[in-house]
């Protein structure tokens, strides 16, 4: 009980001295609070205020940096578009003249047309060539640059199209040239048959008129020779005595040959002294033959047979000179068609005194 007392009369004191403090008012406290924080909004609105205002700044700065870099390299890539275009039209006029000059080397009837330097070609190369000269030291920003690229592409096209038709026409040739070689090769080689066939009846033909030429050489027998005495009455009488010999008579036959033509041979009579040395006189028409093996004899006395054929025919050839025969034998030979067909000799005596030599 006396617990619960104390404890009202000090609740009843408290009440006293809360009477008496003095208090504030609760209006005040919350304008106070606004207030911080409107000066904390109005900083922070501040702040960012300029953190936008940076921010645009910035970001304004880096537009106009990008625009500038994005100018500098549309810049460059007009610069580079400008001289690569320069480079591709000069690169495709030395490949067509490149083109050009190679088929001029190619083939000698095109090079006349490419190398003509009054022709079509030529006036071509020229006008482009300045061009090119004109388009090099010409800016893009010309009123004529894209007149004479446009103008340049023109005539490259038209020099293009005209190394293209020649091209073509080179591609015909060759074709043509190859198609006349594989006819040349076949005439030539039907040729060199017919030549060879030809050479091949030629040299049987000369084998056989060889064989023929010797098959028609006259054949002879018989071959005699007599020394011959002319009397001041003009008679003639058969002698052996070299002193009084005028003439030798030599005489032979002539055999039946069925190869050979009838008509006029050839003959040469050849009649060595008894030194060897053939009789020969050139006003009474010695001179000299080649026999077969190609030797040269000379010859006494050339004389002409009618040779009929089917028959066999005795032969009569007299040979007279001024000189006096020797003692001696004497030999003769007679030639036909470049073979001897025969020969004789003779001996003439000294002459006798009182039958006696």
């Amino acid at each position: 009980m006396s617990y619960t007392n104390f404890n009202n009369s000090q609740n009843e004191n408290l009440e006293d001295k809360s009477q008496n403090i003095p208090t504030v008012p609760l209006q005040n406290n919350e304008n106070k609070s606004k207030l911080t924080r409107n000066i904390l909004f109005g900083l922070l609105g501040l702040a960012l205020l300029g953190l936008v205002g940076y921010g645009g700044y910035a970001l304004s700065n880096s537009n106009a940096n990008n625009n500038i870099a994005t100018v500098k390299k549309e810049q460059a890539v007009i610069a580079d578009s400008i001289i690569t275009t320069k480079d591709n039209l000069q690169y495709k006029y030395d490949a067509i003249n490149y083109k050009l000059d190679s088929m001029s080397s190619t083939s000698s009837k095109l090079s006349a047309t490419i190398n003509d330097k009054n022709g079509e070609i030529a006036r071509q190369k020229e006008e482009i060539k300045r061009l090119l000269a004109q388009l090099k030291n010409s800016d893009s920003n010309s009123s004529g640059y894209q007149e004479t690229v446009s103008l340049l592409n023109k005539k490259l096209a038209e020099l293009e199209n005209k190394a293209n038709n020649l091209e073509q026409e080179m591609a015909k040739l060759k074709t043509e040239n190859s198609e006349l070689t594989t006819q040349n090769q076949v005439v030539k080689k039907e040729r060199d048959e017919v030549i060879k066939a030809n050479t091949d009846l030629t040299t049987n033909k000369k084998e056989l008129e060889t064989k023929i030429d010797i098959g028609s050489t006259l054949t002879a027998s018989n071959f005699d020779m007599t020394g011959i005495n002319v009397k001041n009455n003009g008679k003639e009488k058969e002698s052996s005595t070299a002193a009084k010999i005028d003439k030798l008579k030599v005489t032979f036959t002539i055999g039946e040959n069925k190869i050979t033509t009838a008509g006029n041979k050839e003959l040469f009579l050849i009649i060595n002294d008894p030194a060897g040395t053939p009789l020969s006189v050139e006003a009474l028409g010695s001179g000299k033959l080649t026999t077969r093996e190609g030797e040269q004899k000379i010859y006494t006395k050339k004389f002409v047979v009618n040779y009929t054929l089917g028959q066999a025919q005795p032969v009569v050839v007299v040979w007279e000179q001024q000189a006096d025969y020797k003692k001696g034998d004497y030999t003769f030979e007679i030639y036909q068609n470049g073979f001897k067909i025969g020969s004789g000799k003779k001996y003439l005596e000294r002459k006798k005194v009182l039958g006696i030599f």
